[in-house]
């Protein structure tokens, strides 16, 4: 079983390893997700191990619980942006469901990003590190456990906390973090989240396929209330220690990953810290991410 830092793709000629060369093959063909995922493995970044599915059948999805294990986190690509994007980052607990999953997602025109399952419940801290080509400085966005990276890219949550780097002095400065009664109302609506998202997870399991919106579920629908998985009542700043590994991920991700993806007024990465004490990336997204 491969957790971290391994790349593959699934096509109608199975299992095979994405490799440095393969980077512009898959920009070329608009797969941008994936293909940031991979320039940040090259920079030396920590990642999930991913497999994309581009040809779905039941030997390649069992070629990839034989590489990831099962559950398997669920997230997508594409090449064209569809009308209604589905909300990716879903567990998929047996090896039926997930066929039937990735068959839909196909079927309607995504390529499957199968993930090891991080839950997003277990992050400690997510952020969104905003970078531009030619400038050495970032402005980094977070939120902290019981958020995850969604939260900032949907705007659902305001940061608890931002603070910028410059890469070349390797200096943090201008940091700022929420007020206590904004954190309490940025926790309650969580909260709601939360819930909601759970629905999700188990809606997704039992009738395999995924959807665009978690509004169709609510928080009377739910019996039980999985108290762990709320927010702490109170915002813990990031440690120092936290911020110092994010500046050495924007000195690879700004020297290396970003001049290798296509040209956009701005990059955002997307990376969460979690139990093992390690920032992993999600992704990176430019002018062309429009959700």
């Amino acid at each position: 079983m491969h957790i971290e830092n391994d790349l593959w793709i699934l096509d109608d000629g199975g299992a095979h390893r994405i490799q440095d060369s393969d980077i512009d093959g898959l920009i070329q063909g608009g797969l941008l997700k994936i293909a940031s995922i991979a320039v940040s493995n090259s920079a030396g970044v920590a990642i999930p191990s991913t497999v994309i599915v581009m040809v779905a059948n039941k030997n390649n999805i069992a070629k990839a619980v034989e590489i990831l294990g099962i559950p398997l986190l669920v997230r997508v690509d594409y090449r064209q942006l569809p009308a209604k994007k589905v909300l990716g980052g879903i567990p998929i607990e047996t090896i039926e469901s997930l066929y039937e999953v990735v068959t839909y997602l196909t079927d309607s025109g995504y390529y499957p990003l199968l993930q090891q399952n991080i839950s997003r419940f277990e992050n400690q801290y997510s952020v969104g590190m905003a970078m531009q080509r030619g400038s050495r400085e970032c402005l980094v966005e977070a939120v902290g456990s019981g958020f995850d990276a969604s939260d900032l890219r949907l705007g659902s949550a305001h940061p608890h906390e931002y603070f910028e780097i410059d890469v070349d002095r390797e200096a943090i400065g201008n940091s700022h973090v929420i007020e206590p009664g904004e954190y309490s109302s940025e926790r309650l609506r969580r909260i709601e989240k939360t819930e909601k998202l759970i629905q999700y997870v188990e809606y997704a399991n039992q009738q395999q396929k995924m959807t665009d919106t978690i509004d169709m579920f609510s928080m009377e629908r739910r019996q039980e209330v999985d108290i762990e998985l709320h927010p702490p009542e109170r915002y813990q700043s990031i440690p120092l220690s936290y911020k110092k590994a994010l500046v050495r991920i924007a000195q690879k991700l700004l020297y290396i990953a970003v001049p290798r993806l296509p040209m956009s007024e701005s990059y955002i990465a997307s990376l969460s810290f979690n139990r093992q004490a390690r920032w992993r990336l999600w992704d990176i997204y430019g002018g062309w991410y429009n959700r």
